[in-house]
């Protein structure tokens, strides 16, 4: 796996890179190398964190991939 992030204001985030990076021959045709892209981009808000992506899921297929992640932590830091 190899992947970047950057971020602006550890607001906003860009992120890339590859994994399941392997060679694969099938019969009768040469070795070819596969890897599994993917690009994305995240926000925080406060305590919330909302992500996007995009993944090849293998030959032609791709995924959007989203996710939403509360930071507990730091509701109970801002409660006392």
């Amino acid at each position: 796996h190899l992947g970047f992030e950057i971020d602006y204001g550890k607001i906003v985030f860009l992120r890339g890179g590859v994994g399941n990076i392997q060679r694969v021959q099938l019969p009768g045709e040469i070795q070819n190398t596969t890897l599994q892209p993917t690009v994305g981009v995240g926000l925080r808000l406060k305590n919330i964190y909302i992500d996007y992506a995009l993944t090849n899921a293998g030959g032609e297929l791709y995924s959007n991939v989203f996710s939403l992640k509360f930071d507990i932590n730091r509701l109970t830091n801002y409660c006392f």
